[in-house]
């Protein structure tokens, strides 16, 4: 019993236990789809308020990338107001076309792409717009920011000016794979050679490409010890790296993953099979692409403390022909 706890234990512990410009000049993309109208007041229908919209937003675009604060302010009713992402409020056409200047000067040759997603017609003059507006700078192919806007526009004399335009910062969250790049360097074979048994390391990218599965497999004498599977994941709740370990004989483990200056620290606990607990702090020290290493302190398995330990993994490189040697070539 006492030989099965072992290698759970050092199963469990030894966790890693044409260019864009001209494009987006040529182009305004709608979409319709979700128009919705108030019941109680007679409104234009889909095709009649895209027809009336698109020169506007054409134009409003082209003054714009043309960097003219006048024709740009001059879209806004003469009170209207514009917010950005954040929160600063501009009044009047003479405040927002004086933003404006200052801003082209800043950002010579930026260019704007907009994405209109909905539009709610609530009176035969009031409608609001709601999209997405990218900005792209000279020479750079995708967009260098990325907000959500909602706008309010009043019709006069036949065009849709703009009331309000309020922005909101959007930038996309990153994935739970983008949160685990820090750990990618692992993906590959790794070995560490020991006194009495031989672990070997596996890591790889799940298909969806969220979590990195590991696979840990101990030999002893060339014979196959067990083998023990493990998965990183991003934990949303502590937002932290977190894994889980899942031993052949029903121990598991369940670690929460910091970044240090040299490499990673984790906060294991485990459960073995005859349902006893097991704890431990982990330090990985990164040397390098190639190796790294495991300390194990402060360990307590079934209520006992266990000594510290400190093992260095190294990465497996295939040697030269053992590809062809394989394939049977």
């Amino acid at each position: 019993m006492r030989s099965r706890v072992l290698l759970s234990a050092t199963l469990l512990l030894l966790v890693f236990s044409n260019s864009i410009f001209g494009q987006v000049q040529a182009e305004i993309t709608v979409k319709t789809e979700s128009i919705q109208a108030s019941s109680t007041t007679q409104v234009t229908s889909k095709d009649d308020i895209r027809t009336e919209l698109l020169p506007g937003l054409e134009a409003f675009q082209k003054s714009f990338n043309e960097g003219k604060a006048d024709e740009f302010a001059n879209f806004f009713l003469p009170d209207g107001e514009f917010v950005d992402e954040q929160g600063a409020v501009h009044s009047g056409r003479a405040a927002i076309q004086e933003l404006m200047t200052g801003y082209f000067k800043d950002y010579p040759g930026m260019q704007l792409a907009i994405t209109v997603e909905s539009l709610r017609q609530l009176g035969p003059e009031l409608l609001v717009e709601e999209g997405t507006r990218e900005l792209f700078a000279p020479e750079v192919e995708t967009a260098v920011a990325k907000v959500r806007y909602v706008a309010v526009r009043s019709k006069r004399e036949g065009k849709w000016l703009l009331a309000t335009v309020r922005e909101f910062n959007e930038d996309p969250a990153p994935t739970p794979g983008e949160r685990l790049a820090p750990l990618s360097f692992l993906v590959g074979d790794w070995v560490n050679q020991g006194v009495d048994a031989t672990l070997k390391i596996n890591f790889r990218w799940s298909a969806d490409g969220n979590f990195l599965i590991g696979e840990f497999e101990s030999f002893s004498e060339g014979q196959s010890q067990g083998k023990a599977t493990q998965r990183f994941g991003w934990d949303p709740i502590h937002q932290q790296v977190r894994s889980w370990l899942f031993d052949p004989d029903g121990a598991y483990s369940d670690g929460l993953w910091s970044p240090t200056d040299k490499g990673w620290l984790c906060k294991s606990t485990s459960v073995l099979p005859d349902g006893t607990t097991g704890s431990a702090i982990i330090e990985v020290v990164v040397e390098d692409d190639d190796h790294f290493i495991l300390k194990g302190r402060d360990r307590v398995i079934a209520g006992d403390s266990d000594s510290d330990y400190e093992v260095k993994v190294v990465r497996q490189v295939e040697k030269p022909g053992a590809a062809a040697e394989g394939s049977g070539k």
